[in-house]
């Protein structure tokens, strides 16, 4: 073989190792660029599973939370029935032991759901608000518009959420 062959047939050898060097470093590319796609999925991925598992811890908190609405809301007649007792007994059975008890049960059923996070909304000579009252009849009166006058039956919330709107009258100008 001629030196002018062997010169050519490295010169190819050359070219064909510099062509396999460059798709190499292509498919490096390639595979570090598909390697960095994979890793941002990933970290999305969990990112968006962390975001899943928050909000449902949330809302199993509040399921937890509110479980027990139904029960309470099942309790709420039996305290306006021993209120309305109480208002009703007559002056001379008030020293009575078995007035004195019925007194005890109601206090104790109000303090059990103070307890747990039951509470009174204020109504009496506060300003109408529709998300805490419930307007069941009106009244010229001289106090301000939207007025509560009366309260016919007491509100409750349960932590932050309204168990029952107290029923009221309110004031209307006219």
């Amino acid at each position: 073989m001629s030196e002018e062959e062997k010169n050519t047939q490295v010169n190819t050898e050359s070219t064909d190792k510099s062509d396999e060097t460059e798709e190499l470093k292509k498919n490096l590319e390639v595979c570090e660029k598909s390697k960095k796609e994979l890793v941002e999925l990933s970290q999305r991925l969990k990112a968006d599973f962390m975001n899943y598992k928050k909000e449902q811890d949330k809302t199993m908190a509040l399921i937890r939370l509110y479980a027990n609405e139904d029960l309470l809301l099942r309790f709420l007649p039996i305290l306006d029935s021993l209120e309305k007792a109480m208002e009703h007994m007559p002056p001379e059975l008030e020293q009575n032991q078995w007035a004195q008890g019925i007194k005890n049960i109601k206090n104790q059923i109000s303090d059990a759901l103070k307890n747990i996070g039951v509470s009174e909304i204020s109504a009496r000579d506060e300003k109408f608000d529709p998300y805490l009252h419930e307007a069941i009849a009106q009244a010229e009166s001289d106090k301000d518009d939207g007025t509560v006058l009366e309260e016919f039956q007491k509100g409750y919330k349960f932590h932050d959420k309204v168990l029952r709107p107290a029923k009221v009258k309110i004031s209307t100008k006219h």
